[in-house]
């Protein structure tokens, strides 16, 4: 187990220094010589501007009642400049008293001439040879108050400098509990005079609420009445029964005793945290069965019976949820039995599949070969990536996860015996299995097992079934570039299995298969960029030297080792490294990336993203990778990863487009098997139906709480690096300041790291700062910002405010070495930073080429996967929770992470999500939205209806799939009223309410093909020909869009004035 200590000791003396800086106080007697309302951002009561605004009631936001008010002093909270601050708690039934207590304090100007006869150390000023005019003195002021309640809604109890602590019964329940609100207040005046409102203004406010004695007498402040009938809710409320809410913050954050199950104290918080602990892999099951080297060459009798035994485990867990369904609340019973079902489902699942390798074992063996060989490529592809990152390889500890294995057997059935067993309602191969574990769990390692074994088995049993077998298909260009490089690996990995055992058969390829802004889509074009580079030009669309490192050596490749050989039809791109298999190789790495030689050679798994399902109706050229045109078997396998970014209008249109990859990749009555995975989705019943037109099973499926779900359970702290999440809310300060200040506290605690002599490991953890941005317009103020403001901040943090609590940062040379990770960027600058740039760590005296921030947009969100970030700032809460989880998570993967979020005051989002800071965090998942899908809407049908119809004839009908042959069509064709027939079928299935609009727009794009289809008509062309298939901007029927991310349109807004 690795020893975090180091790392724990580093993060928690960031969030000190952060703390110190935000709210304060950096010493407990200081003297400022600046005002103290410019010295900190948080932890502040205002002074009232005028008795007027005690008098604006404010509706409870938190209970909703309608006879319920606040006070005017909850609704102080709420200003730019608030007067007060809350907290809000549920006592439990019978408690009448409760202790408050807390502290605050107030800065006292002293003229700089009168300091020194007022006991104030002045020998830091000593040496200026301009002396501060003032300075300010900090007094603190604690207090604990005794409150019994009685007959009386409100207590007040004046505290010492026009301060009153307020406490509200709201009402009290009918179980006896009480509702109440904690304030306390500022009581103070003061106009806009800067010098008086900082020495009226009360900092570092903290209220606490404890019981009498310590007794625990908070309870949960969530009153649930399972007033919902949606299952899926439902299913959270049980899932997160044991996540409880014990208090609401206004004004400020709050946090509770979380070392006990029932509280002993809760206090307000204005640097709120949660140390955010990950989901590990159960150590569930002993003995041989998740060595990859044991189930790659044992005998199948011994395999088969470590798997049995590893199932028997999984079937005893069921056992035992089972019986403490009877302990569940009673209006989740039935959810209860539901999830202990699913399980069952699944675990029947599994020990199907171990049967059918027992059964192949003894007879041909193709099924169980086929399972040896994925689990020795998947071997070397875990030798390739620990040799290449340094870390010694022991062929004996490589070992699945247990979800991992698991998932692998869950799914061998849909390949093995893809019609189903006899007497099965759903055949496996049927359903959409959505995989769904946590960011950073192992999911990729998962399907990538499915994927080798598919390979192999198609390859066992017929040793010319070639063409492309697996299609895995992404939403982002960043993403699809991440996920290919790992994917390579373990192709290579078949390949040399294939060669090693003499399977014969053609290479195991693999094709990156995206939009032609990427790469090029023809060789010729392909050859002419390489040539321009490779004398020192530059080509900033579409490059074709996009794999930077040997995928298998992980030696620098450069445009140098790219070739195209126009009469192979490929682009050849070999290896530098003599020791390097693939340097001697005839045609070097089996990579295609080019969309004609993919379109030729079909590789054996394509990475795909969804932006080239646009090009099916357009072209008939991928008709190769379904084995249309050169009597290949079609794609056996589709994996869709992150699915939950498949929503919107991009999935709207998304969902139209796989009714025909549904159709194209079905023989026989036998469709293509659908495997999707994410770690944040909801809706996911509806959300593939309509993709899909399926049902689907999640894997794996949950039990009866979300911390153990037999195959992961929540770690410690010890066990896997936690990530730990701040909240910073500015009070009296701009959102772009607030910014700016954590920014620049951030820069100057992780370089403070290195002062005190912790390791290069990790220092390089926190070195380089991830700035994560909701828009592109935000993210470009801050790159200004970086460059200016933050470095001259951090500057002062080093000579000024913390030149003595935390001496020795240098800023002379600045840290300003930022880069972005937008879409702005060209694809060849993006491939760099991820594959290069980034992976460049922190060694002592040696920084000058490491980056100081990363400024990225949501492209960052999916398939970052960069150990050595480890801190990041989040400016403003991303407008979904997915999106949300998914950009932390980049952080925080290998080593500990620390993130903080900059909420803005001014946004009621932001101020919700920061006054319950802790009870979001402390259940993440919980909160991630629905999407919502509707591929045959009346909007969708029109931007892709006949996209859909025009491609099932294409490829279903061989004399209408040619450029030239769009002419012969004829609606009464039998052949086209099939396709008309499918379509159908389809859209009963998906959104039987869309059915009739569905069929009168199907006769309205026959009408209009019959008269288009008169003389001579194409489907495209750029010459002055007569053709089917319009620009996406021209007013017609038939107008096709030739890119996937043209499915949001912009409007222009006119202004028209006039006198």
């Amino acid at each position: 187990m690795a020893d975090y200590s180091e790392f724990y000791k580093a993060r928690k003396t960031v969030s000190h220094i952060l703390e110190k800086d935000f709210v304060g106080p950096v010493a407990k007697d200081e003297c400022l010589a600046e005002l103290p309302i410019q010295y900190y951002i948080m932890g502040k009561l205002y002074p009232q501007k005028d008795t007027a605004e005690a008098l604006d009631l404010a509706r409870n936001p938190l209970l909703e009642n309608d006879i319920e008010t606040y006070d005017a002093s909850i609704s102080l909270s709420n200003q730019n400049n608030p007067s007060s601050m809350g907290i809000t708690v549920t006592l439990k039934s019978g408690v009448n008293e409760i202790c408050v207590s807390g502290e605050y304090a107030f800065y006292e100007p002293v003229l700089f001439e009168n300091a020194k006869e007022n006991g104030i150390d002045i020998s830091k000023w000593n040496n200026l040879d301009k002396k501060p005019k003032e300075l300010w003195s900090r007094h603190s002021y604690p207090y604990v108050k005794q409150i019994a309640f009685s007959k009386e809604r409100v207590v007040y109890v004046n505290l010492p400098g026009e301060l009153q602590l307020q406490v509200y019964t709201h009402s009290v329940l009918s179980t006896g509990e009480r509702v109440i609100t904690i304030a306390l207040v500022n009581e103070n005046q003061s106009e806009n005079d800067m010098v008086d409102t900082a020495r009226r203004c009360a900092f570092q406010p903290v209220i606490r609420v404890t019981g009498l004695g310590g007794a625990p007498v908070f309870t949960s402040v969530n009153r649930q009445t399972y007033m919902t009938t949606d299952p899926e809710l439902l299913e959270l409320d049980m899932l997160y029964s044991d996540v409880h809410c014990f208090a609401h913050g206004h004004g400020c954050s709050v946090m509770w005793d979380m070392d006990n199950p029932e509280p002993k104290w809760v206090e307000s918080a204005f640097f709120p945290t949660y140390n955010l602990c990950q989901m590990k892999a159960a150590e569930v099951v002993s003995g041989n069965v998740l060595s990859m080297q044991f189930l790659s060459a044992a005998p199948v009798d011994e395999i088969v019976r470590e798997l049995e035994a590893f199932a028997a485990k999984y079937q005893k867990w069921i056992k035992g949820q089972n019986d403490l369904v009877a302990g569940v609340k009673e209006e989740l019973q039935k959810i209860a039995k539901g999830n202990i079902q699913k399980c069952q489902d699944a675990c029947e699942r599994i020990n199907h599949a171990i049967q059918l390798l027992r059964e192949s074992g003894a007879g041909d063996g193709k099924a169980f070969r086929a399972f040896q060989l994925a689990n020795e490529a998947m071997l070397l592809q875990r030798r390739q990536t620990l040799l290449k990152n340094g870390k010694p390889f022991d062929p004996a500890k490589v070992c699945w996860y247990p979800f991992q294995l698991a998932f692998v057997l869950h799914e061998l059935a849909s390949f093995i015996e893809p019609k189903g067993y006899p007497g099965q309602k759903i055949p496996d191969r049927q359903l959409v299995d959505l995989l769904w574990f946590p960011t950073g769990g192992g999911k990729t390692e998962a399907y990538l097992g499915i994927t080798a074994f598919v390979i192999f088995l198609r390859r066992l049993r017929d040793i010319n079934a070639d063409g492309v077998t697996v299609i895995m298909r992404y939403t982002l260009r960043l993403l699809t570039l991440q996920q290919f490089e790992r994917a390579s690996m373990l192709i290579l990995a078949c390949d040399l299995l294939r060669q090693k055992y003499h399977m014969g058969g053609s290479e195991i390829s693999i094709g990156l298969w995206v939009g032609g802004n990427l790469t090029p889509n023809h060789l010729k074009e392909a050859r002419t960029s390489i040539n321009k580079q490779k004398v020192g030009g530059t080509d900033e669309k579409s490059n074709p030297v996009q794999i930077k490192i040997c995928p298998w050596c992980g030696e620098k490749l450069s445009v140098h080792d790219y070739d195209v050989n126009l009469v192979q039809n490929r682009m050849t791109i070999r290896c530098p490294n003599q020791q390097c298999p693939f340097h001697k190789a005839d045609n070097g790495l089996p990579i295609h990336i080019i969309d004609e030689a993919i379109y030729y050679h079909t590789p054996s798994f394509i990475v795909a993203t969804v932006d080239k399902f646009a090009q099916i109706p357009l072209n008939d050229k991928p008709a190769t990778l379904f084995g249309i045109t050169n009597n290949k078997k079609p794609p056996e396998l589709i994996i869709q990863d992150e699915l939950h970014l498949i929503s919107g209008p991009l999935g709207t249109m998304t969902g139209i487009y796989e009714a025909a990859i549904s159709k194209l990749c079905e023989r026989e009555g036998i469709c293509a098997k659908v495997i999707a995975s994410t770690a944040t989705i909801r809706n996911a019943a509806n959300q593939i139906l309509a993709l899909y037109g399926r049902k689907h099973t999640q894997f794996p499926p949950q039990g009866l709480s979300a911390k153990d779900s037999f195959f992961a359970v929540q770690s410690t702290p010890e066990e896997k690096p936690a990530r730990r999440y701040f909240g910073v809310m500015g009070i009296g300060v701009t959102a772009t300041t607030a910014l700016i200040r954590v920014n620049a506290a951030m820069l100057f605690a992780t370089r403070y790291l290195a002062v005190l002599g912790y390791s290069d490991a990790v220092v390089d953890n926190f070195w380089t700062i991830t700035g994560y941005f909701n828009s592109l317009r935000e993210l470009g103020g801050a790159s200004t910002q970086l460059l200016d403001d933050v470095q001259s901040r951090l500057d002062y943090l080093a000579k000024t405010k913390f030149v003595s609590a935390y001496p020795g940062v240098d800023t002379s040379k600045g840290y300003a070495y930022t880069e972005e990770l937008t879409s702005r960027m060209n694809n060849s600058e993006i491939t760099e930073i991820i594959q290069v740039k980034l992976k460049r760590s922190y060694t002592k005296g040696n920084h000058s080429d490491v980056f100081d921030y990363l400024l990225a947009s949501n492209m960052i969100s999916v398939g970052v996967d960069v150990g050595r970030l480890g801190a990041m700032v989040v400016a403003g809460q991303p407008k979904t929770n997915a999106e949300y989880i998914q950009a932390t998570s980049r952080v925080g993967r290998d080593n500990p992470g620390l993130v903080i979020t900059v909420y803005n005051a001014s946004r009621s989002r932001d101020r919700s999500h920061y006054e319950q800071f802790l009870k979001y965090h402390s259940a993440l998942y919980r909160y991630v939205e629905a999407t919502s899908l509707t591929p045959f809407s009346d909007r969708a049908r029109d931007r892709g209806l006949h996209a859909l119809y025009v491609s099932l004839c294409r490829y279903l009908i061989d004399n209408l799939r040619g450029n030239n042959q769009a002419v012969n069509y004829h609606s009464d064709d039998p052949n086209v009223q099939k396709v008309e027939k499918i379509i159908i079928d389809y859209v009963r299935k998906v959104d039987p309410c869309e059915l009739s609009a569905v069929m009168d727009e199907l006769k309205d794009i026959e009408d209009a093909w019959d008269i288009a289809a008169t003389g001579s008509l194409v489907y495209r062309s750029r010459r002055n020909e007569k053709k089917l298939l319009k620009g996406d901007t021209e007013n017609d029927r038939f107008r096709t869009m030739n890119s996937m991310r043209n499915v949001d349109g912009q409007s222009g807004i006119y202004l028209l004035g006039g006198m």
